[in-house]
């Protein structure tokens, strides 16, 4: 990095303005602690979770930290050429591996994904610990925070609108200074069944992607 550091820092009001959601990121080792978060294990004496991006922690860092739940990442970086064969691989695996019917999404109307999420079918069989999460802030279940999601002009898909098997939700493509001409997307998606959270996370890179949701 030639001695440059790379610092990311975001603050998010929630929960009606009792809780802050903090995202921080330093590049360089030899700042670490000197972020937002360093300040927060100093100075604040109340701070319940954390959104674990790696699937092991060290003990002494589990000592002061309380998880809220993990997550699967995948991250793609690709040339849109690339997207349409990785997409068709994707899909003969896919049917090699489950030999599934045809996934149907349905695209859901901000009142129906809002009455799906608050559902206790969904709460309980799909939400991590009852927290809907869009671009890695896990946000609790309350009128001020769903204000927060309807702001984004998110997409929700579902497998079907009353007792999904998968929901997920997605941030509208935008551009980021990377190469010539790149666009950044964020997908969140929710489920109970492996196989149809991978079909539907197929189908949401090709409608998003490729603009043609034909499956």
């Amino acid at each position: 990095m030639d001695s440059r550091v790379v610092v990311s820092e975001s603050v998010l009001l929630v929960d009606g303005g009792e809780t802050i959601v903090v995202q921080g990121l330093w590049v360089a080792p030899s700042v670490r602690g000197q972020g937002i978060t360093g300040a927060i294990q100093r100075h604040v004496t109340v701070f319940a979770c954390r959104l674990v991006r790696r699937l092991f922690l060290k003990l002494g860092t589990l000592m002061y930290l309380s998880s809220c739940l993990w997550q699967g990442i995948l991250s793609l970086c690709c040339e849109v050429g690339d997207i349409g064969p990785f997409l068709e691989e994707l899909q003969q695996r896919l049917d090699q591996e489950y030999k599934a019917e045809a996934f149907n999404p349905v695209t859901l109307s901000q009142a129906e994904a809002e009455k799906a999420v608050l559902s206790t079918y969904v709460v309980a069989n799909l939400l991590p610990g009852g927290t809907i999460i869009n671009n890695w802030e896990p946000l609790n279940l309350m009128e001020d925070n769903l204000e927060v999601l309807r702001r984004r002009g998110l997409t929700w898909v579902a497998d079907c609108p009353l007792r999904p098997n998968a929901l997920s939700l997605c941030t509208r493509p935008h551009p980021v200074p990377y190469c010539h001409v790149a666009l950044h997307l964020n997908i969140n998606v929710f489920w109970s069944h492996l196989e149809i959270c991978a079909n539907q996370m197929r189908w949401r890179i090709a409608a998003e992607c490729c603009g043609s949701h034909a499956g």
